[in-house]
């Protein structure tokens, strides 16, 4: 493992990142706003190296996600969904 790193470690925009730790694994989901596939899913051994592994939403159901609607949908934390 290298004890020198530069930043940025990614280089990409991800937003508001949640990282947990499961064993030697760290996870991490970021924001992806309105764009989608949504809330990305990395994975790292180090916490330097990262690869996507999947997309968390794949896709929203429509027409009702077309329009903004008040009080619903993603805010604040990347899993808070409120249907």
């Amino acid at each position: 493992m290298s004890l020198f790193y530069q930043n940025p470690i990614i280089h990409a925009d991800y937003a508001d990142p949640d990282v947990i730790r499961t064993g030697d694994d760290f996870w991490m989901v970021a924001s992806s706003f309105h764009q989608l596939p949504g809330l990305p899913l990395l994975h790292s051994r180090d916490l330097i190296h990262w690869q996507i592994v999947n997309h968390i939403v794949k896709r929203l159901p429509s027409p009702e996600y077309d329009v903004a609607q008040p009080g619903k949908g993603f805010g604040r934390r990347p899993f808070a969904f409120m249907p």
